[in-house]
């Protein structure tokens, strides 16, 4: 058994496990370990719940996580600090080409990003992620992630 460090959920869940894939992981693991999850759908709205160290919405998935519509970078922030009170420790909205926002339980920080000419988006919300994850790991401070 797992005690210490961090595991990372990434994926889509199967339809036939319905979405509680994550969270019987979860069961097997140890309280000193911190989950770090992306995901979508059903297995998203269920590991809310799990207290995850971060997870990644994008602003469609946040929207299902909390069923109702984000029109505004307020909104976004407010719908995210809403899940952090749920008990997830920290939250990365995903925006796409709008940047994205970090909110944990003391900071909010709004992230832009360049303008650039991109050939594909594919992989970049991953990078994000895995960017995220190392910095938390090194780092205290979000700001810096």
């Amino acid at each position: 058994k797992l005690v210490k460090g961090f595991v990372v959920m990434s994926g889509s869940v199967p339809r036939s496990l319905g979405g509680g894939a994550y969270n019987e992981i979860a069961e097997h693991l140890s309280r000193d370990i911190q989950l770090i999850i992306d995901t979508s759908g059903l297995a998203l709205r269920k590991v809310v719940n799990l207290n995850p160290f971060l997870i990644k919405p994008n602003i469609k998935e946040l929207e299902e996580i909390l069923d109702r519509n984000l029109n505004s970078t307020k909104e976004l922030i407010d719908a995210g600090c809403k899940i952090v009170e749920m008990g997830v420790q920290k939250i990365i909205v995903s925006m796409g080409s709008d940047g994205a926002i970090l909110i944990n339980n003391k900071d909010i920080f709004v992230a832009s990003v360049p303008e650039i000419n991109s050939v594909s988006t594919i992989g970049a919300g991953d990078s994000v992620f895995a960017g995220i994850i190392i910095a938390s790991q090194n780092v205290s401070s979000l700001s810096y992630s």
